[in-house]
């Protein structure tokens, strides 16, 4: 039951960290996205606060997204991965002790054994006689 746990863990710290790979690269391309948009404008037809308030509030969102996306990976690698990580690691450390523990236990049961059973004595050997047939 442990080990099929130790796999479940497994398959989920495997998935937060694609998750967290995922929210990085989405970060750098909101950030690459985010110097596309030339503000401002460097025309004078345009009025300061007319379409190059739009331009500028498209590159403030995908800042603030790609800000998002960074944090959401922090906080998946500092919360979520660590945690799965270090249950994952003591299950592991549990059911190496489990193993350790059932071997010494069963070295203590063959010793307790050998006090109260007593094995029995093994067959006598015979000594195998060849017959000379024909011979003489």
């Amino acid at each position: 039951m442990c080990v099929a746990w130790r796999g479940v863990l497994g398959n989920l710290l495997e998935y937060f960290e694609q998750l967290e790979s995922f929210h990085k690269q989405k970060a750098k391309e909101y950030a690459k996205l985010s110097k596309t948009p030339e503000v401002p404008f460097k025309n004078p037809e345009f009025a300061p606060d007319g379409i190059a308030l739009i331009w500028q509030a498209i590159r403030d969102k995908n800042l603030q997204l790609s800000n998002f996306h960074t944090e959401e990976a922090q906080i998946l690698k500092a919360g979520t991965i660590t945690d799965l990580g270090r249950l994952r690691s003591d299950l592991k450390k549990h059911l190496s002790d489990l193993e350790k523990e059932g071997v010494k236990g069963s070295r203590k049961v063959e010793k307790k054994m050998d006090k109260f059973v007593l094995t029995p004595p093994p067959p006598p050997q015979f000594p195998i006689v060849i017959a000379n047939l024909g011979k003489e």
